[in-house]
């Protein structure tokens, strides 16, 4: 039995300029892993990897699907991923939030400012309500907890999928 909690963030305009944003969490359980999908969206191509532990940046690549094959960057802090994210223009980020010198919560804000559409899906060990709720007003895509594990990355491209065709993201 696996038991994946996987938060994301529900946007809806109000009147005039402003956003409402609503953090919706899943507790996926499921008594047979194999039921997840691993199909990937068809317009994700290459993931960009920031976070400071190179152990954490292999153990999400690993987990990455296998049916497709992704152009993987990687960025070892906040400056780093940032300067990628502005040339490579990746489909999709995974960020951490604890990192020296620029942490995770600066540089979601640095990322939303260069582009507020993009893709971002903060990964943390902090599992705070507090955190959640930040990371969502902040501006993840999506927020779930570390480590990494296939059927929680599997999850999570599942659910780029629906919100995308919800046009809740794009």
């Amino acid at each position: 039995m696996a038991i994946i909690p996987v938060f994301f963030l529900q946007r809806t305009r109000l009147h005039g300029t402003g956003f409402i944003f609503a953090i919706r969490q899943f507790l996926i359980i499921s008594l047979e892993p194999r039921i997840l999908t691993s199909e990937v969206p068809v317009d994700i191509e290459k993931i960009l990897i920031i976070d400071d532990s190179p152990v954490a940046r292999v153990i999400l690549k690993k987990c990455l699907p296998k049916d497709k094959v992704f152009r993987v960057l990687e960025a070892e802090g906040g400056r780093e991923g940032l300067e990628l994210f502005k040339a490579e223009k990746p489909d999709l980020t995974f960020l951490d939030l604890t990192m020296p010198e620029m942490d995770g919560f600066e540089t979601l804000n640095l990322l939303r400012k260069e582009n507020p559409s993009a893709l971002i899906v903060v990964m943390t060990a902090d599992r705070q309500r507090e955190t959640a709720k930040r990371v969502m007003e902040s501006g993840g895509s999506l927020i779930t907890y570390k480590p990494a594990k296939p059927d929680q990355v599997k999850i999570i491209f599942n659910q780029i999928d629906k919100l995308e065709n919800l046009g809740r993201i794009s």
